[in-house]
């Protein structure tokens, strides 16, 4: 879709833009991916790492970025992984703190998060609105399946991160937790506003920073997205994603 195609009074180039986080540019090319550990194994060993050290130390929810990062620093020591995976570490320390929070929470309490960069520009169909993108189902990227679920769970949903658009949502009064997608750069940003609802807020991060073609880890979205407490009459049957104690070895991706 050509950027000079107005769609409800302005171009696709505006409307991405303004459902983005305030201050945030665009960014194609970018190689912040190196912030985000490219391998599956990687990724669960330092997510098995995490797990073991929230165990021990039982963090409370709504930490500071500062203590996030102290603590990340030391799951990384002590996982034998560099530095430069702190962020990432950061983000999942923090979901760990709060998915018990999260998974006392009904379905159809929480909002999905979702960033629009998941599209597949110039091959989506999808329009905008004032509240996000509008998906057309072409199937294309990881958007529509997402929503789907999402919604079949119960959720609200929004493929925006934009500030204007999500506090429009919270201030219904009808979301108590959220579940998101983002890259880390955005997810710098948004803690310091999404930490003032001081509501369970879980993030999985995208594999790379570029802001258009991303992907991001969809087994990993699901943990979250159907994490609820064993015996929730919401949870769908034979659901996979649903366990008493979260440290069980995830489900390989087909």
């Amino acid at each position: 879709m050509s950027d000079d195609l107005l769609m409800n009074g302005k171009t696709e180039a505006e409307w991405e833009q303004i459902h983005l986080p305030d201050d945030h540019e665009i960014r194609p090319g970018c190689e912040a991916k190196v912030h985000v550990p490219q391998e599956r194994a990687v990724r669960d060993e330092l997510w098995q790492a995490v797990l073991a050290y929230q165990a021990e130390t039982q963090l409370p929810p709504f930490l500071s970025q500062d203590m996030l990062a102290g603590h990340a620093l030391l799951i990384l020591e002590r996982a034998g992984q560099p530095d430069v995976y702190q962020k990432w570490t950061m983000v999942m320390l923090h979901n760990e703190t709060e998915r018990p929070l999260l998974v006392d929470i009904p379905y159809n309490q929480r909002l999905m998060l979702l960033p629009q960069c998941l599209r597949k520009k110039g091959i989506c169909t999808a329009t905008f609105d004032a509240m996000g993108l509008l998906c057309n189902s072409c199937g294309a990227c990881h958007i529509d399946p997402f929503l789907t679920e999402a919604e079949d769970l119960g959720y609200a949903t929004l493929v925006s991160e934009g500030t204007a658009a999500v506090m429009s949502v919270v201030q219904s009064g009808q979301v108590a937790a959220f579940v998101g997608v983002s890259c880390l750069s955005t997810l710098e940003k948004v803690f310091p506003f999404m930490s003032t609802f001081k509501l369970p807020a879980i993030a999985v991060p995208l594999m790379q920073d570029d802001c258009m073609r991303t992907e991001v880890d969809a087994d990993w979205v699901r943990e979250y997205l159907y994490a609820r407490a064993p015996g929730s009459e919401d949870i769908p049957p034979h659901c996979p994603f649903v366990r008493s104690e979260p440290d069980i070895v995830r489900l390989e991706t087909a």
